[in-house]
């Protein structure tokens, strides 16, 4: 088991602006926000990776705290979509868990990750370490200072970035592995002390009630954290949307190419009409394509009703049946209707090009 001063060496590493009230439980994710913090603008995509480090961190946390049963050889996102921990944690934080966990998969493949992204979602962790700290530490909002944003200057060249992350990586690595062993000897020990007990029944997640009463301190957090006001899921559609080369403006203004809230007739409402989320015009101003966004705790999936009744009202209305996306800011699905094919999981958005094609050349084809 690693000795004392190399424990005090991983709480000591890398100070961070926003995530210090963390350290004394939890200083690995101290050090993962410094981290980050240090390298949102000089190196966006390694404080992405590292922060979708420090998404699966809390994860790991929260299910130790709560004794949350994994299921076998689970990954990050079956333990993100296990009932038990969807009840702990509201979708507001599942919104920003998924986000860390989606962009840090896109810097991991060097897919179009920019320093807006880094330093959003440095945010987005230190709102989760606050409803951490609060919801599982007992603590109070105000242990945090308002959020800093990473500092710009002092930016050092490509080569000195790269120096500097492989050292800091090969010492984390160091750390890593003494922490490694250490949770090992820990999970050793408690091995050999379970066996020595009595058999008992299989392992299972905590009683209904007990879960229903840390949801309801959970919301509680977030809500007084105001999570509601950060809009994580529309800001992570929004960027998805643009990533495929769409205008999107921000808040609910609308562009010539995208339109937000979009009025839409010819719905099975009192007064006939409805309210999509998003349209995406073509330039002869027919639409090519609705979005349906779902909460982050609903299925993707049980958007398509629904969308497929906003696509009604602008075909009737335009002449032209637009393909269906529907997404809970995670999860996006496609869906060409008027095609004749089944929805189906995309990585991303369609670009306009690219949606012209379908809905134009490919969709006459289909036809004859």
């Amino acid at each position: 088991m690693p000795d004392a001063n190399a424990r005090q060496m991983w709480m000591q590493d890398l100070r961070s602006l926003n995530f210090e009230p963390l350290r004394a439980a939890f200083p690995d994710l101290a050090n993962m926000g410094g981290y980050a913090e240090h390298y949102a603008h000089s190196d966006p995509e390694s404080a992405l990776v590292k922060l979708r480090n420090f998404a699966e961190r809390v994860v790991d946390h929260i299910y130790t705290a709560q004794k949350l049963v994994r299921a076998p050889q689970s990954n990050f996102v079956d333990l993100l979509n296990n009932s038990s921990f969807r009840m702990v944690a509201t979708d507001l934080v599942l919104d920003k868990l998924h986000l860390l966990r989606k962009l840090g998969n896109r810097a991991a493949h060097g897919e179009g990750v920019q320093v807006i992204d880094a330093v959003r979602c440095v945010r987005e962790a230190w709102q989760l370490a606050r409803w951490l700290h609060v919801t599982f530490l007992a603590g109070k909002p105000a242990d945090f200072a308002d959020f800093k944003n990473p500092p710009v200057e002092g930016i050092d060249s490509k080569a000195e970035i790269k120096r500097k992350a492989k050292a800091l990586a090969e010492e984390n690595a160091v750390k890593e592995e003494r922490l490694r062993q250490a949770l090992q000897e820990l999970a050793d020990l408690r091995a050999a002390d379970n066996e020595s007990k009595p058999a008992s029944h299989p392992q299972s997640d905590p009683p209904t009630e007990v879960l229903a009463k840390q949801q309801r301190a959970s919301a509680a957090a977030a809500a007084q954290l105001h999570f509601t006001e950060d809009n994580t899921r529309k800001w992570l559609i929004d960027r998805d949307l643009r990533l495929a080369g769409w205008d999107v403006p921000a808040g609910t203004t609308s562009s010539d190419s995208v339109g937000q809230e979009v009025e839409v007739h010819h719905q099975p409402t009192g007064s006939g009409v409805g309210y999509c989320d998003y349209v995406l015009w073509d330039d002869n101003g027919k639409p090519l394509a609705i979005v349906e966004a779902k909460k982050t705790k609903v299925d993707a999936r049980q958007g398509q009703r629904q969308a497929e009744l906003y696509a009604n009202g602008p075909e009737k209305m335009h002449g032209q049946r637009p393909m269906i996306f529907f997404t809970n800011g995670h999860d996006i699905w496609l869906w060409d209707d008027a095609a004749g094919y089944p929805p189906r999981a995309l990585y991303g958005f369609l670009s306009k090009d690219s949606l012209q094609y379908r809905v134009g050349f490919q969709r006459r084809e289909r036809r004859t």
